[in-house]
């Protein structure tokens, strides 16, 4: 049985973001680690993934309200207790940005995949909002002033 005012031991998110398809250096990607202890990371890339491209790391502390938060918010959109619907392959968007998140919670794992249909779509996406607060500005702060560096270094911009 869910609980939604009671965030389990298990709860855990990967979500992952890429950036849709632009020249370089303008592509970016990110992964936000979170769990239940509250000891969460985000992992960046500056640019298209390869051999030559870094990979940043930043871990982070997450308040546990903000975490309590957050299931609360998974259990009201659905997240663990129904399916959401894909769109077809004819009908998936090309070229813009995707989100998706794996999470687990009461020993359930669900992945939202990247090409929900539109309701399901909105709802995944006021999640993925407050996934990405999870994360303190602080973080990204750090990725920004890297990612500045290294386009400076790589495509002398």
């Amino acid at each position: 049985m869910i609980k939604p005012n009671v965030l389990p031991e298990d709860f855990s998110i990967v979500y992952n973001w890429i950036a849709g398809s632009m020249p370089p250096p303008a592509h970016t990607e990110h992964t936000i680690i979170i769990n239940s202890s509250g000891e969460c990371s985000a992992e960046y890339i500056p640019d298209y993934p390869s051999q030559n491209v870094p990979v940043w790391k930043e871990s982070f502390e997450a308040p546990i309200a903000k975490l309590e938060s957050l299931y609360r918010l998974m259990v009201e959109k659905g997240i663990f207790s129904r399916k959401f619907r894909e769109v077809k392959a004819k009908d998936r968007r090309i070229g813009g940005s995707y989100a998706w998140i794996e999470a687990t919670a009461n020993n359930k794992t669900v992945r939202l995949g990247t090409h929900l249909v539109d309701d399901d779509r909105e709802a995944a996406q006021v999640i993925y909002d407050e996934i990405r607060k999870i994360a303190p500005d602080a973080v990204w702060d750090i990725f920004s002033k890297k990612r500045e560096n290294y386009k400076k270094e790589v495509y002398n911009r």
